[in-house]
Order: C-alpha cells, then structure tokens, then sequence
C-alpha cells in the first residue's frame, strides 16, 4: 500500500480517478497498468518496485487473459 500523500499525486486518485477512467474507457487493461505503474515510479522511484511485481506476478498467474500481449 502507498503512503497516502504519495497516493494523492496518482493520475487515478480521487476524481482524477474518474477523468482517467474515462479518457482511457476501450484502452486494453496492460496499457492501463503500465500507466499507473510508470505514474507510481515517477512519483516514488523505486520505493514501491517489489509490490509492483507483486502485483504484475499475481495478474500472470490469476488474470492472464488481462496481462498478456494480444499477438
């Protein structure tokens, strides 16, 4: 879980949340969380990296028809 004054400067906190659901509504879901996981790294840098794995590793192995490439 990230510290809530580096969660507040997200793209998909609060109603910033809700404009980015909208602008990206059709985006496929991978496009979507390297987003989020590029906006986590720009505000944290490395600070997070392991819960992100975590989080990509939990979508391979749970979600894959989410997360992997459409060939």
């Amino acid at each position: 879980m990230m510290e809530h004054s580096e969660h507040v400067q997200t793209r998909n906190y609060g109603c910033k949340g809700r404009i980015t659901k909208a602008l990206e509504a059709g985006l496929p879901f991978r496009t979507i969380l390297a987003r989020d996981i590029r906006d986590v790294r720009r505000i944290t840098g490395k600070k997070y990296n392991e819960g992100l794995k975590d989080a990509l590793e939990y979508y391979r192995k749970n979600l894959p028809e989410l997360i992997n490439k459409k060939r």
